[in-house]
């Protein structure tokens, strides 16, 4: 208990430090703004993006697949229970 309160006060510290270090100015320009920019003009947002819409793609290939089977697996379930009270 009294160490999990101590995790939590090192990481908010550790945050809070973070924060403060991204506020220097360097030439006018605070250092989070210069990451920010370096981030955006960088290829890594358009490696993200492109593993992100293969993720969802990937969801929805899934979800179709699953309805597919589970419409058919419900019809054949159908059509067998009225050709049994057919009898």
């Amino acid at each position: 208990m009294i160490g999990d309160l101590i995790y939590i006060m090192k990481c908010s510290l550790l945050s809070i430090l973070f924060i403060g270090v991204l506020q220097i100015k360097v030439e006018n320009v605070t250092l989070e703004s210069r990451l920010t920019t370096w981030f955006y003009q960088s290829s890594l947002p358009k490696h993200i993006q492109t593993a992100a819409a293969g993720g969802a793609l990937a969801i929805e290939n899934a979800y179709k697949y699953s309805k597919e089977n589970l419409n058919s697996l419900f019809q054949s379930a159908k059509s067998a229970a009225a050709s049994r009270s057919e009898r």
